[in-house]
């Protein structure tokens, strides 16, 4: 059965997707973008775009899309934990919510010339000769679609590889958080823009921070069960905020909440026969202040020349290349937070860390310049 044909079909509209297809399209590409939701779209996140991330969107020419929605320049982060608080200063940044972030980063990519395919979930089949074939599975039914190249932009878990391979050894840690989201359309006054707030407790850690429009972005990584002993995620992150001394917002407990999958796991294979995985499909560490969002970003930069080169001929060793660019863009960064949320599972610790803190907050200074260092760039092949 024949198939409309494509140079690139890019699964997941979040920013590594969007970038990864805007990126695909400048080199001449062909690109369908498809996601399973409609823009713009609600998602657990931070809320924060770290130095890195900023540079990297700069280097795509999209520096200007967080100013544009109203974001909130970023300048400290206060720390919250056992009756203790400590402020680290950072360098730079900015507060955005992800719908508003993604449905920009979407449009970037329309404009340049990619075409967009919401509502759609995708179906991965096995390799079939030159192309890959993807089912799109929407309301009406099911429609047919070849690719030279697909990149896997679909999100924690990143579900599409494993549909045409016979598995790729994914894995999630055992002691994995659940990352819980919601929005709040009025920030109390306690909660100066420009500043991240973190609540660290035995069971989790709480961030909330002023996004566009001054709405109060609120995200979790707790343990599950944590997260039983509450009965729902409002009454549990009221409940971590309330262990620190920190005034629980209006409306908080009876909020609208999201959740996501363990969040930390790794990817047993980054792609397979004309696939790449990008994004947090590619594994995940808990990140901080927006260092997620410059992963994404960076590592979409440095897949497009590679899935590129592949969409002109398929060689099996660019997957390889792009394990060796992956590791380098973002390796350093992702290896920092691996340790900070180690020690956050720490109580003992971490107090020590935030006394330390309290009395020094230069100290968190290597810290913050590692994590928002911008991705070391690495050089594709030339397609």
């Amino acid at each position: 059965m024949s198939a409309p044909l494509w140079d690139a079909v890019v699964v997941g509209a979040g920013p590594a997707g969007s970038v990864a297809a805007l990126e695909l399209r400048r080199r001449g590409l062909e690109v369908l973008l498809v996601d399973r939701a409609r823009f713009p779209r609600r998602k657990v996140c931070g809320g924060c775009l770290s130095p890195g991330a900023v540079e990297v969107l700069r280097a795509s020419g999209l520096d200007g899309i967080a100013p544009a929605e109203g974001a909130h320049p970023l300048k400290r982060l206060r720390l919250l934990g056992w009756g203790t608080s400590a402020e680290v200063l950072l360098d730079g940044g900015w507060a955005i919510s992800r719908d508003a972030l993604d449905h920009a980063l979407v449009a970037a990519a329309v404009r340049e010339g990619v075409a967009l395919r919401e509502g759609a979930q995708a179906r991965l089949h096995p390799p079939e000769g030159p192309v890959r074939r993807l089912g799109l599975v929407e309301r009406s039914g099911e429609t047919l679609v070849d690719a030279r190249v697909v990149v896997a932009a679909d999100g924690l878990g990143g579900a599409l590889l494993r549909q045409g391979t016979s598995g790729p050894g994914d894995r999630s840690d055992p002691a994995a958080r659940i990352g819980l989201g919601t929005r709040l359309p009025d920030a109390p006054e306690t909660f100066e823009p420009g500043t991240i707030t973190m609540v660290v407790a035995d069971g989790g850690y709480v961030g909330l921070v002023r996004v566009e429009g001054d709405s109060l972005n609120v995200a979790a990584a707790v343990d599950a069960t944590t997260l039983r002993r509450h009965g729902g995620p409002g009454r549990c992150v009221a409940a971590l905020l309330e262990g620190s001394g920190l005034a629980v917002p209006d409306r908080l407990e009876n909020a609208t909440w999201r959740g996501t999958p363990p969040l930390t796991w790794s990817a047993g294979a980054l792609g397979a026969e004309r696939v790449f995985r990008v994004g947090d499909a590619t594994g995940y560490v808990e990140p901080f202040t927006g260092e997620g969002m410059c992963w994404a970003l960076a590592g979409a930069r440095a897949l497009a020349p590679i899935a590129a080169a592949a969409a002109h001929s398929w060689d099996p060793g660019l997957l390889v290349h792009w394990q060796q660019a992956r590791a380098r863009s973002i390796g350093r960064a992702q290896r920092h937070c691996r340790a900070a949320a180690w020690a956050l599972r720490r109580p003992p610790l971490t107090r020590l860390v935030l006394d330390a803190l309290r009395t020094i907050p230069a100290l968190a200074t290597p810290f913050v310049r590692a994590v928002s260092t911008p991705p070391t760039p690495f050089p594709g092949p030339t397609a």
